[in-house]
């Protein structure tokens, strides 16, 4: 039997604007920038694939080019099937290759060459690389790429970025060659440095490792304040929980918790037929301690009872019953009330009052107190649901009863009966002209 549960604290009214208005601003901008991100990796694609099929175009086009020139000298790259025929014909080989330079100069190539096959393996016939030149190594085995296969095949392809061999990493295209019979006799490629797409590629992922990073890093800063601010509201909804919920003083729940812990739970243990007896406690002659001590002594005293009346109830043998916990509330400025469950009797309601009396008397807390003051506790008990089965009455009755002991000597306990009326002024104004006060 809880008076407080996680439950009510929804009912707390909490300021939310704030967090809302960021939890949307937040939303909106990590929206925003993802949109951003998402357009900036598309355009990215988008225009890499531009670039890849402008230099496809390229190579293809040079290669053709390339083509046609070889093809005004078919019979010379025909010719050529070694070394020694290159260097047999030497000056109509340099010719054709400076054409050939002139053409790479124009596009902007690494190098244009011309390659057919003997016997199996593939050889450069021109080439317009200055080494091979100079060394008079122009007739030289090659393994072909992909690409260079596309062209034996008699088609014309283009690779573009990374067709890497030994001499580097190239955008490569490649055309068949094909003589005036129309036999194809060798293909003609051209190579271009990849850096164009490299350095794109390069560019690109720059920026958007950039906005990645921007990205996450707002997204996790608002992440940040947003918790902040979620983890701060959550700490007023709290305190506004326990000052709406909670005594200051004792720390034990408040006639406000009571009252909503009884009002949404009665019909539930009425339902059940489950029992619990309600103690109203009143202390005997707290004024004389505040009168005499001061309040800040008060207040202590009213921890040490709040803290007796709950380690009480929870030695007793109606801690928990039928799934039910004993619950202590302070609802007044001298007042308790303890729910304790599973009482059923006046009999039973009688002995946990006498033996409550007895341990307040020995606790050594407030021992001091008894002594000097006086201090002592009025009890009235009433019974759900023999008595009343309406909260609010219940615990009137209670009340009520705590008077009568209150008037018959005070440090007592009685059990209401119909004998004392329903009248909790009454039974106040009755202690009142018998003992002058409370």
């Amino acid at each position: 039997m809880r008076a407080a549960s996680s439950k009510s604290i929804n009912d707390v009214v909490a300021p939310k604007i704030l967090l809302v208005g960021m939890g949307a601003v937040a939303f909106l901008l990590v929206a925003t920038l993802l949109i951003t991100l998402s357009l900036t990796l598309r355009n990215n694609a988008e225009a890499e694939e531009v670039l890849i099929q402008s230099v496809r175009k390229e190579l293809i086009a040079s290669s053709t080019a390339g083509m046609e020139i070889i093809s005004g000298n078919i019979d010379l790259f025909k010719k050529i099937n070694s070394q020694e025929d290159v260097n047999e014909n030497w000056d109509a080989w340099v010719k054709v290759v400076n054409e050939l330079r002139v053409l790479n100069y124009e596009i902007g190539g690494a190098y244009i060459y011309a390659l057919k096959e003997i016997d199996g393996v593939f050889y450069f016939v021109f080439d317009t690389d200055f080494e091979a030149e100079e060394t008079r190594e122009n007739f030289t085995p090659y393994e072909l790429s992909p690409v260079h296969e596309e062209a034996f095949a008699g088609r014309a392809s283009a690779d573009v970025s990374n067709v890497v061999d030994e001499w580097g990493s190239f955008n490569t295209g490649a055309v068949p060659l094909f003589d005036g019979r129309g036999n194809q006799v060798g293909i003609v490629a051209t190579d271009i440095e990849d850096t164009f797409i490299v350095r794109h590629r390069e560019t690109s992922a720059f920026y958007t490792t950039v906005l990645v990073i921007t990205t996450s890093f707002i997204a996790v800063m608002m992440m940040v304040v947003l918790f902040m601010i979620s983890r701060h509201n959550s700490n007023i909804r709290r305190h506004l929980f326990e000052l709406a919920n909670f005594d200051s003083v004792s720390g034990l729940p408040n006639r406000n918790n009571l009252f909503s812990f009884l009002a949404r739970e009665i019909d539930f243990l009425r339902e059940h037929q489950r029992t619990f007896a309600v103690f109203f406690i009143d202390l005997d002659n707290f004024k004389a301690v505040n009168d005499s001590a001061g309040h800040d002594v008060g207040d202590v005293l009213l921890r040490s009872i709040a803290s007796f009346l709950k380690s009480f109830a929870g030695q007793s043998d109606y801690d928990h019953v039928d799934g039910m916990e004993a619950l202590t509330a302070r609802i007044g400025g001298d007042e308790f009330l303890q729910l304790v469950p599973g009482i059923s009797s006046t009999a039973e309601a009688s002995v946990y009052a006498q033996q409550l009396l007895d341990s307040f008397g020995k606790e050594p807390s407030l021992l001091e107190y008894i002594n000097t003051y006086g201090l002592g506790m009025s009890i009235g008990i009433s019974l759900f649901p023999s008595m009343q089965t309406d909260y609010d009455e219940l615990i009137k009755y209670a009340d009520i009863a705590m008077y009568h002991a209150k008037d018959h000597g005070k440090n007592n306990y009685k059990v209401y009966d119909l004998s004392m009326g329903d009248d909790v002024e009454g039974a106040e104004l009755i202690v009142r002209k018998n003992k002058g006060n409370r």
